[in-house]
């Protein structure tokens, strides 16, 4: 099993809703915000462009919505087309809320945080393997208290102060529960 796990460094982008927004829908909507020429203050006091980036960000809603070659190769990341052994045309969705933002531009350092993240790929590995991920974490005291040992809820914490919340997926055509806390939602 070659499980990459959707828990990249996403700790510079990352999700919102917890709603899948299909591609022709994205497409639509980030066409129509760009023509009106908005831009928004970000939790870290930088502004940005409303709608569509070249790279799949529309940092203004919280959300990612491209390839893994756009995540890959965004300025700040500055990383081959194929990073993290995933093929450059695997579509990708990031969510995330303000919090998440927030906790960014204070890297983490003034708790507690209401942030949560919310990623789903589907494509192939760069060896050809289809596989599918939906992966979803958020800020845990626990985490945060114990350096990533132990979380509030009993589950696995990830960079730190994070709590897996959900972690399932396909490879090869098979099914996997990789993390799974009852209930996997973002709470209060």
């Amino acid at each position: 099993m070659k499980r990459l796990l959707l828990v990249l460094p996403f700790l510079l982008a990352a999700c919102d809703s917890g709603v899948s927004v299909p591609t022709e829908t994205a497409v639509l909507k980030s066409s129509s915000l760009a023509a009106n020429g908005g831009s928004c203050t970000l939790a870290n006091g930088s502004t940005a462009n409303t709608g569509f980036d070249q790279w799949g960000y529309n940092r203004c809603a919280h959300i990612f919505n491209g390839t893994w070659e756009g995540y890959c190769t965004e300025p700040k990341r500055h990383a081959v087309p194929d990073c993290y052994g995933v093929s450059r045309t695997t579509k990708l969705v990031m969510k995330w809320n303000e919090e998440w933002d927030r906790g960014n531009a204070e890297k983490w350092l003034v708790p507690p945080y209401a942030a949560w993240l919310d990623n789903e790929a589907r494509g192939t590995y760069v060896d050809g393997t289809p596989y599918s991920e939906h992966f979803k974490t958020k800020w845990d005291a626990g985490c945060a208290a114990s350096h990533g040992a132990v979380s509030s809820n009993g589950g696995s914490c990830i960079w730190g102060p994070f709590e897996i919340l959900m972690d399932q997926g396909t490879e090869a055509g098979e099914h996997f529960w990789w993390t799974k806390l009852t209930p996997a939602g973002y709470g209060n």
